[in-house]
């Protein structure tokens, strides 16, 4: 089934659809440049899966613009439906949604290193899958594509108060460890990626197959 396919059945936010074709796209980008053997599909079908279940924990009034022209209501009701089939916990419904939509394990096995929770197990495997698929999730912000520090000055202003300090220092020096083990086997420089670089990706992605 075709990746928008799938965003309309499971109903997903059009910002949310964005923000994993984004991501995704990065990926793409990425494994298209690596020196070592990645499985492309398998980490850009992870990456557009990565935030199914993500409209658990969106707190609906913060940005009305998003829910046009649905409105609150419609999106409250989705996230009512979502709560009630998958649960509290947006990781977990994410991956019974992929569970639902794929039975390719590697996609699923993939799928469960994206986050700033699972950054040590990037770092200590020898994986560029897994490497690639989370790293890519770190240089987009709710705007378009932004570098690592951006994005954790980002995530650092709107979470101080929930994390202890030192949190997102230490943080930032493991994803930038993640960016130089990704760096030493690309032939581009990361930091060369932008929102123009992956725009055509994008549109591409929208017609992606996931089996």
């Amino acid at each position: 089934m075709k990746i928008s396919e799938i965003y309309r059945k499971y109903r997903i936010p059009p910002q949310l659809q964005l923000h994993q074709l984004r991501v995704a796209s990065i990926a793409k980008y990425i494994c298209d440049n690596l020196k070592v053997p990645v499985d492309t599909e398998e980490v850009v079908s992870a990456d557009l899966l990565h935030d199914m279940g993500n409209i658990i924990k969106f707190d609906l009034s913060l940005f009305p613009e998003y829910l046009e022209p649905e409105g609150l209501e419609y999106w409250q009701g989705v996230k009512n439906d979502f709560h009630e089939k998958y649960g509290d916990d947006e990781h977990q419904a994410t991956e019974m949604i992929a569970g639902e939509i794929t039975q390719n394990n590697r996609i699923l096995q993939i799928l469960k290193y994206i986050g700033a929770s699972k950054i040590d197990l990037v770092n200590e495997s020898k994986d560029y899958s897994f490497k690639v698929v989370n790293y890519a999730d770190d240089r987009i912000s709710v705007n378009g594509v932004v570098s690592v520090e951006a994005l954790l000055e980002e995530r650092e202003k709107r979470n101080r108060k929930f994390k202890p300090e030192g949190y997102f220092s230490q943080l930032n020096g493991k994803i930038k460890l993640n960016e130089i083990n990704i760096q030493n086997v690309c032939k581009i420089d990361l930091g060369d990626i932008t929102d123009e670089t992956i725009s055509d990706i994008i549109e591409e992605l929208k017609n992606f197959e996931i089996n």
